[in-house]
């Protein structure tokens, strides 16, 4: 099955998608190999914490061209607003990308429980 076109064609994009993910996550810009905290729960927060950012540039880059913090500086206005009650957080990411049309985005909204 592997052989087939199909199976060489489905693990050349599992590569390109999935492994370098991976890749980016834990060593090129992660860092996320080894980790100082103690204790599974603290390690499973922080790498949560940790692909959600990643997710998040990705999602970014896919709406709005730009997936980190430099490449905003070409967007007119760009607005994070972070909210925290007793038990969750919200964060709330909205971006403007054209000055005369006004185009407003709403990037990501996420609830996060502490």
């Amino acid at each position: 099955r592997i052989a087939s076109m199909v199976g060489k064609a489905m693990g050349k994009q599992r590569t390109e998608l999935v492994e370098s993910s991976f890749e980016h996550t834990l060593d090129r810009c992660g860092g996320m190999r080894r980790a100082w905290l103690r204790g599974r729960k603290n390690v499973q927060k922080r790498y949560v914490l940790h692909v959600a950012g990643f997710n998040l540039g990705l999602l970014m880059r896919v709406k709005t061209g730009h997936g980190a913090p430099r490449g905003w500086a070409n967007a007119y206005f760009a607005l994070i607003w972070i909210n925290q009650h007793r038990f969750i957080v919200y964060l709330a990411i909205i971006i403007i990308t054209e000055e005369q049309g006004s185009t407003i985005m709403p990037i990501a909204i996420a609830c996060l429980e502490k």
